[in-house]
């Protein structure tokens, strides 16, 4: 079976946010722009330059603990350490400690740099918490590092973890007048070259990889639908927490749903040099792996991300309301003037 991972909070979670016991907290987040809070369920974490900051935990009875991982404060590369949490006393002590704690991952990240990560939160920045550059873009950012482990219905194991999920809203129009039933999207975000190969061998997660995951997961109409109604609340919460900041006056009201009906996978590829060709090599590999398959019907909604110039906000469509993303054949075929 599936792990079915839920990511909106509690009722009482949410209470305890908005006017109870941790909203000195998310007024901390909400006036720190470096700052990203995500929804995990029976927990809150806390990021800061791609890192978790704070991890606060629902114990029940509106009680919780809010700890900080202290191996930022050691030397070490934390690769291959599970996180040390130290429970820090009072939601107070959190906010004020929280420029401390902010320095010790500034030095961390100095010797061991997480480039995509901090990407990653940029991303989720410029898309829900920038002002007029987030009304104008195209998606919202629901989720960072969300996994799939198990296997579905026709025995196919899934193990995929994708770096963002998004719902996709236009926002020009009565597109954007529409709330019901849009459209989900998976991110997978690779900053370098470095990043984007798994040659033959699939167990290295190289774009061939993430696509041949995706497709695999597609298949499982019951777990996307779980996955569009978990994500419809998230989005809910999170404006309704001030986290997407677009609509303030709807706060509490603007209410949508999800459709795993059009699902999209994007990859969003950070300082690629075109002159490489690791990325075509590995986008040729996962058309070749399907393209006489019946799910190959599936590679139209893998795309790969034009930049709005120089930026990270998701802008899908053009002046004339058209698709500014290429498909993978798509794309293959302007770079090479190959069909596959």
């Amino acid at each position: 079976m599936i792990e079915k991972n839920i990511r909106a909070l509690s009722k009482d979670f949410m209470e305890d946010l908005l006017e109870g016991p941790l909203t000195p907290l998310l007024q901390r987040v909400l006036k720190d722009d470096t700052l990203c809070m995500e929804l995990r369920g029976k927990t809150v974490d806390i990021y800061y330059r791609g890192g978790a900051l704070y991890v606060v935990e629902e114990l029940g009875n509106h009680k919780y603990k809010v700890s900080y991982n202290r191996n930022y404060d050691g030397d070490s590369d934390m690769s291959d350490k599970e996180a040390d949490l130290v429970e820090i006393k009072t939601i107070g002590q959190a906010v004020e400690d929280v420029p401390r704690h902010k320095q010790d991952m500034d030095f961390y990240f100095a010797k061991h740099q997480k480039l995509e990560r901090e990407f990653q939160q940029l991303i989720v920045r410029e898309n829900n918490n920038s002002g007029k550059v987030t009304d104008a873009t195209d998606y919202y950012i629901l989720d960072i590092e969300y996994a799939f482990n198990g296997s579905n219905d026709c025995g196919d194991k899934i193990s995929a973890r994708y770096d963002m999920l998004a719902v996709r809203w236009p926002s020009e129009g009565p597109a954007r007048k529409k709330r019901d039933s849009l459209p989900i999207s998976f991110i997978e975000v690779k900053y370098g070259d470095g990043a984007m190969g798994s040659g033959t061998d699939l167990s290295v997660a190289g774009i061939r990889t993430h696509i041949n995951d995706y497709i695999i997961f597609r298949k499982d109409n019951a777990l996307l639908n779980h996955l569009a109604n978990d994500m419809a609340k998230v989005f809910n919460q999170k404006h309704m927490l001030g986290l997407i900041s677009s609509y303030p006056e709807k706060r509490g009201k603007l209410n949508i749903s999800l459709s795993c009906d059009k699902p999209e996978f994007l990859l969003m590829l950070v300082n690629h040099d075109p002159a490489k060709s690791t990325m075509i090599s590995e986008i040729k590999a996962a058309i070749m792996d399907w393209n006489d398959k019946p799910e190959s019907i599936y590679l139209d909604e893998i795309k790969v991300v034009q930049s709005s110039l120089v930026g990270h906000g998701l802008y899908g469509l053009d002046r004339n309301g058209d698709s500014r993303f290429k498909s993978i054949r798509e794309y293959y075929k302007e770079v090479t003037g190959e069909n596959i």
